[in-house]
């Protein structure tokens, strides 16, 4: 019985290896964004949108939360519930998307297709590994936070961050109406450091007048 189940187990991990060399699906739970077609696994279209755009929003500065609430806002939920921040962070730490993952040591290329650039996985894997359990690396005091009302539409104004070409990171000020709600509010972005200087200053100027 002992050799029996000993051959056995061997011709199991023989079985799933030459399942895996032949890039095929061997059951089990999927990332978000991939199906299961003819025992191939695919990029489902439907979803694979939602992964990039967790990828590029989190690569150009944002953070978990706020990438929930804007698929939230367009009704992008998961499993019928909006996202769960470790299920976002699950997403943007798995290999799978770049197209490779590890099966012990054994380097598994041919079974997930790409569903994220290499480098764009790269970048926001080492931003996650910096930022562990989702806290901020850098603490940037918003002075205006909670305080602004667009002059436009009504929506409150919110802090917001990109990244320039140049991959410098940038700061800014944005009306949540245009940002999340895509109500056709014409305010810009607006920088950060501009936009709190010219508070600041005009404050000082007031405070400054004798009445």
């Amino acid at each position: 019985n002992q050799y029996y189940s000993a051959e056995l187990s061997q011709k199991v991990k023989r079985g799933m290896r030459e399942t895996r060399l032949k890039g095929l699906y061997q059951g089990g739970g999927l990332p978000y964004g991939y199906k299961v077609v003819d025992r191939k696994i695919v990029i489902d279209e439907t979803k694979a949108e939602t992964v990039r755009f967790m990828f590029r929003r989190y690569a150009n500065g944002g953070y978990v939360r706020e990438i929930i609430d804007d698929l939230t806002s367009k009704g992008i939920l998961y499993k019928g519930k909006p996202f769960a921040t470790n299920t976002v962070y699950g997403i943007l730490k798995n290999e799978k998307y770049s197209g490779v993952y590890m099966h012990g040591d054994e380097v598994v290329d041919n079974m997930y297709p790409r569903l994220i650039d290499k480098d764009l996985f790269d970048t926001v894997r080492q931003k996650v590994e910096k930022n562990k359990f989702g806290k901020r690396s850098v603490k940037v005091e918003y002075l205006l936070r909670n305080k602004l009302i667009c002059g436009y539409c009504g929506k409150p104004i919110s802090a917001d961050t990109g990244t320039a070409r140049n991959g410098e990171g940038r700061r800014y000020y944005k009306c949540i109406g245009r940002k999340k709600y895509n109500n056709g509010c014409q305010k810009t972005q607006v920088r950060k450091e501009d936009l709190e200087e010219c508070v600041v200053n005009a404050v000082i100027q007031e405070m400054s007048k004798p009445e």
